[in-house]
């Protein structure tokens, strides 16, 4: 046990560091290991603050436990921003995936255990979050039509099986 939590808090002081630096993926992790349960309370409110920090960077990852996480400190509409923001700067994390995320899935089935962090490939988390956009754009205008079907064609491409249902239904309304 005293090897394990000396290894733990190493772990926590590299993560500090990287943290520091404003590296994203060290910002997540941390944020992610402040949330647990055995973290004192007052390291809520900082991990909110990493998380954030690493979503505003683009790190998809990031932004999926940003929203589960820390609901009260983030709006929706800014939530798809920064998933539109984290699409465009995806490569720049190549290397950080795969990664764990508190988020529910919805282009693969969910986990049946409560708390449960699946562990999702860089297209998996692109697929989410292309699928994310289609379902929160309207789709009143021709422009807006357009937009949704292609966040869809964007998730289909990534594999996600749900999105098929969604281009269905919009190419269906279309030729009406």
């Amino acid at each position: 046990m005293n090897i394990a939590l000396k290894e733990s808090h190493n772990a926590l002081l590299a993560l500090e560091r990287l943290a520091a630096n404003n590296n994203a993926w060290g910002q997540y992790q941390l944020g992610l290991e402040l949330t647990s349960p055995f973290a004192p309370p007052e390291q809520q409110r900082r991990a909110c603050v990493l998380l954030t920090e690493s979503a505003k960077q683009g790190y998809l990852p990031a932004i999926y436990s940003l929203a589960g996480t820390c609901p009260n400190d983030t709006a929706q509409e800014q939530i798809l921003i920064l998933l539109e923001q984290g699409l465009k700067n995806s490569e720049k994390f190549e290397m950080y995936y795969p990664a764990r995320a508190m988020i529910y899935l919805q282009c693969q089935n969910n986990m049946t255990r409560a708390i449960i962090m699946p562990t999702l490939t860089k297209r998996a988390f692109e697929a989410e979050a292309y699928f994310r956009l289609g379902m929160a754009t309207p789709a009143k205008t021709p422009q807006q039509h357009e937009k949704r079907l292609s966040y869809f064609k964007a998730a289909k491409s990534r594999d996600c099986e749900a999105a098929q249902t969604q281009i269905d239904y919009l190419l269906s309304i279309h030729k009406k």
